[in-house]
Parts: C-alpha cells; structure tokens; sequence
C-alpha cells in the first residue's frame, strides 16, 4: 500500500469515529509530502523516519507530537495488515523546554493595567476592553482564545459564572467569577 492512500484511510477512519484530528492530520500530510505520497509503505526507511522527526534544528515538542502521530499511525497500519510496522526509533531525544511560565505579581499586574490606555492610543481594541480581558484573564485563569471565544450568553451575571464552550479537548466548562471580578465585568456591560 502506498503511504498517501493509508494516511488518507487513517484520517477517514478516525474523523469517522467523531475525532477531529485535524493536528496529526497535518503532521501526516507532512509525512507524506517529505517521503512521497507514492512511497511504500514498506520501502520506508529508519533514516527517512529520523530525518522527518528531527525536522531542522534542536529538537522541540514538534518532535514529540510527530513521534506520537506516526505511534497511532503505526499502530493503525500494522492492525489492518498494510505492513509490519514503520523503523520508528525506540527513544525521544532530551529537548529543551523553550517556554519559562512567568505569573505576575500584584504591583507588576497593576504597572501593566496602568500602561492599558498608553498601549491602546493607536490599535482598534478600546482600553476599556483591553483592560476588562485582562483582569478576566488573570481573575479566571482562561486562555487567550477561551476569552475571545466568548459571547453575551455565556456570561452570567447572576450566577456569577461563564461558559467556557468547546475548550481544550472540546469540552465545556463553567469558570466561577469572583465578587470583585463580577463587579468589574458588570461596570463593563452596563
């Protein structure tokens, strides 16, 4: 069998199944387009396999996400009999972690509200409202897109809660605001 008509199995198959598998999906079509969508699947190699996970330069957790999408691949191709399995190598390279997390503190959160209406002079975001998604991004703890996902509907006032529709792993949670939290965001609708 040839590597693009498996891929292409593969990502029918677990899009049927309800994924939406649209990260390993990338990473396959990668796959193909650095070995050939023409490739057998049995005349793939260990140095080709190498060659795409390394990519160009250090190794990241793109590394990682690929060794893990060629796993569940493997898996898949070898169960309906396509092959014996991908050369995939028995161990990940140590990678460094590139991102330090960083959590403000309070006289530091207040210098960059403070800087808000300086920040906003020339943007289209007003700085009522950069101030507003701040204070809720660093009272709820939400994610940059979970925020800007959100509509009118899903903040309650009343119950001083919000929807968070369709976050990481395409599930929906309900955030709690705080009394001071709550004030804030109700001094911004009105």
């Amino acid at each position: 069998m040839k590597l693009l008509q498996a891929v292409n199995q593969y990502v029918r198959y677990k899009q049927a199944i309800g994924m939406r598998f649209g990260n390993d999906a990338s990473g396959l079509t990668t796959f193909c387009r650095a070995l050939g969508p023409n490739v057998s699947l049995n005349r793939i190699t260990a140095a080709q396999v190498q060659a795409f996970l390394d990519g160009s330069g250090e190794p990241t957790r793109t590394w990682a996400r690929r060794y893990w999408g060629l796993v569940g691949f493997n898996r898949y191709i070898v169960g309906h009999g396509y092959t014996t399995g991908l050369p995939l190598p028995l161990h990940q390279p140590h990678y460094s972690r590139t991102f330090v997390p960083y959590v403000l503190k309070c006289d530091e959160f207040r210098r960059l509200l403070k800087a808000v209406p300086h920040c906003c002079k020339r943007r289209s975001l007003q700085p009522r409202t950069a101030r507003t998604v701040l204070l809720l991004l660093y009272g709820t703890g939400l994610r940059v897109g979970e925020a800007a996902a959100l509509t009118l509907n899903d903040v309650n006032l009343t119950a001083a809660l919000l929807t968070v529709r369709r976050t990481k792993f395409y599930k929906t949670r309900l955030v709690p605001l705080g009394p001071q939290l709550r004030g804030i965001m109700r001094g911004y609708f009105n």
